[in-house]
């Protein structure tokens, strides 16, 4: 008995150690707030968005990066992480750009759908990593919709029905 106790003990006292006292946490909401263009370089495709998170607590939190995996018609386009150092203010929201790159044979492929179709459908999976008084969380991010050809041009349309 006096070693379940201990091992109780132990455990609460572990608790305590990773949560700052009398802080209640709410987890945050984040998504792709809009798409701002695309980049071409000899390596990769890059779509430019802006993601934007929610912060419902009291105290401020620190966005210290994004992993992400995008698919483009259904196969997966591209994997990575991005560097998005934010502070986001207590009660409050901030956004930050991300680069998001696609290998250059996965974006011909959904290329090559695009204009047969005029559209393929994305599925954007994000890991907005974040640093709380509470400890690391992972808050997850999907982001689902379109890719429509516009005037030759391709569009990203989050939310739009695939």
């Amino acid at each position: 008995m006096r070693g379940v106790r201990a091992w109780l003990l132990l455990l609460w006292c572990a608790a305590c150690a990773t949560s700052a006292p009398g802080v209640r946490f709410v987890m945050p909401t984040g998504h792709i707030e809009r798409f701002t263009g695309m980049g071409l370089d000899g390596r990769a495709v890059t779509l430019h968005t802006v993601l934007r998170v929610d912060n419902p607590n009291v105290f401020p939190l620190h966005l210290e990066k994004v992993s992400y995996v995008l698919e483009l018609d259904h196969k997966q386009a591209g994997e990575g992480e991005t560097t998005a150092p934010l502070e986001i203010p207590g009660h409050g929201s901030a956004t930050a750009p991300l680069d998001l790159r696609t290998a250059h044979r996965e974006a011909l492929a959904a290329g090559a759908a695009l204009l047969l179709l005029g559209r393929v459908p994305y599925t954007l999976r994000m890991t907005a990593h974040l640093s709380t008084p509470v400890g690391a969380i992972g808050l997850p991010i999907i982001d689902e919709g379109v890719v429509e050809l516009r005037n030759g041009v391709p569009v990203p349309v989050p939310g739009g029905t695939p």
